[in-house]
C-alpha cells in the first residue's frame, strides 16, 4: 500500500478543485478549527484584555454584559471544572453585578492554580475591600504575585500602592503623606516663604477636589480657606510672582498624584484623610 500514497493526496486535491476548494484551504480550515474550539463563549464575553491566559481579545470591566456572561461561564465550568479560567471570568462577571463575596471566592480559586489575573483581581479585592476587608499588604502581594504570573497591567497596580516623594516638585507631599504637620506649619509661618507654601498647598488641595470626589469633611472647608487667607492677610501678599509659580507646581504635583494614585486607591484615601487631619487641627493659627 506505501507505493499508493503518492498518488492519493493529488487525485484528493483534484477532487477539491472540482468543488472549488483547494488543498492548501482545507488545511487551513481543518487548524483553524482545531484552534478555535478551544475558544467558549465565556471567553468571548467575560476575557480580559491583559490576561496573558485569555483565549479571546478580551473587554474590559464595563462592557461586561453580565447575565450572559453569567450564563456562559457558569456553562463553560460544568464542562471543564478544573480550568482556572472559567473561574476568573466568572468571577468578572459577578463583579459586574456587585456580587463581591462570590467574585472573591472564584478569584481564590483560579489563584490557586497561578492563573496571573486572577491574582490581579484579588489586589484589587484587598485594596478596595470587594468581598474581603481592605489589607493594603495583602493587596501588594497580589499584585507582586500576578506581575511574576506575567499580568503585566499589574505594575501599575504595584506603583498605585508605592509612595515616592521623589516624584513631587515640593516636600509637601510627602509632609503630609508621613503626617509631619510641626514642619508644614513651620514653612507656612515663615516670614519669607510662607505666603507662597500657603498657596501651594492650598492650590494642591483644590486642585485634587477638582478631580475627586469631595473628601474634605464640612468643617475642614472653611479651614482651608482660613489657612490660605490668614487673618493679617492683605490683597498685596498675592502680588509676588513666586504666589503664581507655586499655584502652577502645585497644579503639576496634583496631577503626579493623580497619575500615579488615582482618587479611590489607598494612597489616595490615606493623603485625603491626612489632609483632614492637618486642617482640623488649625496649628498654622498659633
Amino acid at each position: 500500500m506505501e507505493r499508493f500514497k503518492p498518488r492519493i493526496r493529488p487525485l484528493f486535491c483534484l477532487i477539491m478543485s472540482l468543488v472549488g476548494l483547494t488543498c492548501q484551504a482545507t488545511a487551513v480550515r481543518s487548524q483553524e478549527e482545531s484552534v478555535f474550539r478551544f475558544v467558549q463563549d465565556c471567553d468571548i464575553l467575560a476575557a480580559h484584555p491583559d490576561d496573558p491566559q485569555r483565549m479571546a481579545d478580551g473587554i474590559g470591566d464595563d462592557q461586561i454584559v453580565p447575565r450572559l456572561a453569567i450564563l456562559a461561564c457558569e456553562d463553560a465550568i460544568d464542562l471543564d471544572p478544573e480550568e482556572p479560567r472559567f473561574a476568573f471570568q466568572l468571577g468578572r462577571a459577578l463583579l459586574a453585578v456587585g456580587q463581591q463575596d462570590e467574585a472573591f471566592a472564584l478569584f481564590q480559586t483560579a489563584s490557586g492554580a497561578d492563573y496571573a489575573a486572577a491574582w490581579a483581581y484579588l489586589g484589587d479585592a484587598h485594596q478596595f475591600g470587594l468581598g474581603t476587608p481592605v489589607d493594603g499588604q495583602q493587596a501588594f502581594q497580589a499584585y507582586q504575585k500576578a506581575l511574576d504570573l506575567g499580568f503585566l497591567a499589574a505594575e501599575g497596580q504595584i506603583a498605585q500602592l508605592t509612595f515616592d516623594g521623589a516624584l513631587y516638585a515640593r516636600p509637601f507631599v510627602q509632609l503630609f503623606f508621613e503626617g509631619q504637620y510641626p514642619r508644614i506649619t513651620g514653612a507656612v509661618a515663615d516670614p519669607a516663604a510662607g505666603a507662597p507654601s500657603r498657596n501651594y498647598v492650598f492650590s494642591l488641595v483644590q486642585t485634587l477636589l477638582l478631580e475627586c470626589e469631595p473628601f474634605l469633611q464640612p468643617g475642614n472647608v472653611p479651614a482651608l480657606y482660613g489657612f490660605r487667607y490668614p487673618a493679617n492677610w492683605t490683597p498685596s501678599d498675592d502680588e509676588p510672582i513666586e504666589i503664581a509659580i507655586e499655584t502652577s507646581v502645585a497644579e503639576y504635583d496634583a496631577a503626579v498624584f493623580l497619575r500615579r494614585h488615582g482618587c479611590s486607591g489607598l494612597i489616595a484615601q490615606h493623603m485625603f484623610d491626612s489632609f483632614n487631619r492637618y486642617l482640623a487641627l488649625g496649628s498654622w493659627e498659633d
